[in-house]
């Protein structure tokens, strides 16, 4: 059903990603899907000289949002 969906939205405030957003997201991404990921809490993690990322990177940089807020997200699902 969510390859289905217009729209991705994916819960990314945990202290891990979700089992199955990044494979979600990578297919979302090759069917031309809007994918967001909603992070109202951040939790990021990062070695030693590298970025701060998600603990997967097929989640961060296959979506096309990173949302931080409610009104953020709704004004995304909006548009």
């Amino acid at each position: 059903m969510a390859l289905r969906a217009e729209s991705l939205v994916l819960d990314v405030s945990g202290p891990e990603t979700p089992p199955g957003a990044a494979l979600l997201t990578g297919a979302a991404a090759a069917l031309g899907r809007r994918v967001a990921a909603f992070q109202p809490r951040p939790t990021y993690t990062h070695a030693h000289g590298r970025e701060p990322n998600w603990r997967n990177l097929m989640i961060q940089y296959g979506t096309r949002a990173h949302l931080g807020d409610p009104q953020a997200l709704a004004d995304w699902l909006a548009s």
